[in-house]
């Protein structure tokens, strides 16, 4: 492995996710890991929305990811990854 040296410029893409759904009642208890992990890539492919336009009417993002690409993400197998919408 290297190491990141103090002098290295850092340029790494960093993902954002509320500070409430780590720290706070009822999300910390309700979310494990890979749900928190899976709300954050839902969160990320967001801002790919919101970059490409992609509303509707009201002006309300949205987003298209299928299980499989979920499944991919969270290194999990399909039977894993929850239906919803």
């Amino acid at each position: 492995m290297k190491y990141i040296n103090i002098n290295q410029e850092l340029k790494f893409k960093f993902c954002q996710v509320p500070r409430k759904t780590l720290y706070t009642e009822p999300y910390k208890s309700i979310l494990c890991p890979l749900s928190q992990l899976g709300y954050i890539f839902i969160l990320d492919r967001l801002n790919l929305s919101r970059m490409n336009n992609k509303v509707d009417e009201q002006g309300n993002l949205y987003v298209f990811i299928t299980r499989k690409e979920m499944g991919e993400f969270l290194n999990v197998l399909l039977p894993f990854v929850p239906n919803s919408q």
